[in-house]
């Protein structure tokens, strides 16, 4: 296999907000686009015995704190 799977699923997000404050959602990305060809968080084999989990970066965007 020469490239990642993705697989597109939907979801329904119910999102609870105790304060008053109302943030702006952010990073916003562009999909497709985000993820090149070769780029090593997105494109790596998880037979490798030397890939280390424990030093593993997941591939941007990184999760909105809002």
């Amino acid at each position: 296999m020469v490239d990642s799977q993705f697989y597109v699923n939907c979801t329904h997000v119910e999102i609870i907000n105790p304060s008053a404050i109302i943030g702006a959602p952010g990073p916003l990305v562009d999909i497709p686009g985000l993820y090149e060809r070769g780029q090593p968080d997105v494109y790596f084999s998880s037979y490798d015995v030397y890939f280390g989990t424990l030093n593993f970066v997941p591939p941007a965007p990184v999760v909105w704190n809002g």
